[in-house]
């Protein structure tokens, strides 16, 4: 307030202690006590501030009555309580400090303006959301959020802290997308050799036409590649790596660094185990079963070296002790080892002839090429009647490699 208030005019009667004020509001603006200048120019006290238009002083007023006066009143013990009003809301303030922000302890804030904040920036700084949470914010927006059960983060993670390439193996910081070819599409790493060493994760083949010796077969170079390796303790490593050739898997192993690779081991699975059987020097390399057809009959072989063959077939009448017919087999056998048997057939439903019956069967083989040839026969000790051929059906079992 003005320190002297003399807003508006007065009216007051000789002998009176009443002052009627006009366009006045002392309520507030005056306190007992202030002093009074009057047009008498004489000072009163004023006893009470009846309403914003009355004063009531502490004597009669001894000049002459007046109405429309000017007067002015001058704040006395008023000023002081005023001076002391504001001294007990800085002390409350100052108290507030002493007990909140000065003992470190800080209002909740909001995210447009956090208690704890630069001068200079003041949209950005710390802030108290709830109970055991603090919230890091920078512009206005919040950035992290850590309570006592998670670290929420809202800005990409960059600097040392990260890894600095897809196959950085520093095991303190954190991982990208596509760290050792998880969770990426382009980002894992082309092996142009199979047997380089690298840390466990997926990677590519990337191999050209020169490196093929370094992968288990052709098609792997182009495709994706697994490996996994186990501490074997003093910094070496034991691997174990996958390669995949269409839907074809292999696997080699090493027992450390410094060790050959294995040969590749061939997964099987739906897509393969029925495909050509192959091997080299006695160990597999092809499919695990094959199985075909032909006009001599059909067959079997298996990965292992067992080869089956069986086909329906009529002996030829030769004489009267001998049915006789040659079987070519429908996949050659290695040169020894093959057993044959042989069985008569029903034809359409029927016994085989009456003469036919009385027969034994004999394989000769030593008057043919035993790998490829079955020279097959009926013999008797009474006589053949030529009644015709007899169906007959004949399995071979042995190997097709030794």
């Amino acid at each position: 307030m003005a320190i002297w208030y003399d807003t508006g005019t007065i009216a007051v009667a000789n002998g009176a202690r009443t002052v009627t004020g006009t366009g006045t509001q002392w309520v507030g603006a005056v306190n007992p006590g202030d002093a009074i200048h009057t047009p008498d120019e004489r000072q009163y006290q004023v006893v009470s501030v009846d309403s914003n238009t009355q004063l009531t002083l502490s004597r009669d007023y001894l000049g002459a009555s007046v109405s429309g006066a000017d007067y002015e009143i001058q704040p006395t013990r008023a000023l002081t309580q005023e001076y002391v009003s504001v001294g007990q809301s800085l002390f409350s303030q100052v108290e507030q400090y002493i007990d909140g922000v000065l003992a470190g302890k800080f209002p909740a804030g909001t995210i447009g303006a956090p208690p704890i904040t630069a001068a200079a920036d003041p949209d950005t700084g710390v802030r108290f959301p709830g109970g055991n949470e603090i919230e890091q914010i920078t512009g206005g927006a919040r950035r992290t959020l850590l309570g006592t059960t998670s670290y929420r983060i809202d800005v990409p993670i960059t600097g040392t802290a990260v890894q600095s390439g897809y196959y950085d193996e520093d095991s303190t910081k954190l991982s990208l997308v596509g760290a050792f070819g998880l969770g990426g599409r382009t980002s894992a790493e082309a092996l142009n050799d199979g047997e380089v060493n690298r840390p466990s994760g997926f990677y590519a083949g990337g191999g050209g036409a020169a490196d093929l010796a370094k992968f288990p077969s052709n098609g792997s170079r182009y495709n994706p590649i697994l490996n996994l390796t186990r501490n074997n303790g003093g910094g070496d490593y034991a691997s174990i790596r996958m390669f995949f050739d269409t839907a074809t898997p292999y696997v080699r192993r090493r027992a450390d660094a410094a060790s050959a690779w294995s040969a590749p081991n061939k997964l099987f699975g739906t897509a393969n185990i029925l495909s050509a059987v192959s091997q080299s020097g006695g160990v597999p390399t092809g499919g695990m079963i094959e199985r075909g057809s032909n006009s001599n009959g059909e067959y079997v072989r298996f990965a292992d070296g067992t080869q089956i063959c069986w086909h329906a077939l009529d002996l030829d009448y030769v004489n009267s002790v001998t049915l006789r017919n040659d079987w070519t087999f429908p996949a050659a056998f290695s040169s020894t080892g093959r057993f044959v048997s042989l069985a008569t057939h029903r034809l359409n439903g029927n016994p085989p002839p009456t003469s036919y019956r009385q027969g034994v069967f004999f394989d000769d083989q030593t008057s043919v090429n035993q790998a490829t040839t079955a020279r097959l026969a009926m013999l008797t000790q009474g006589s053949f009647s030529n009644e015709g051929q007899l169906a007959v059906r004949a399995m071979a079992v042995g190997r097709w490699f030794n």
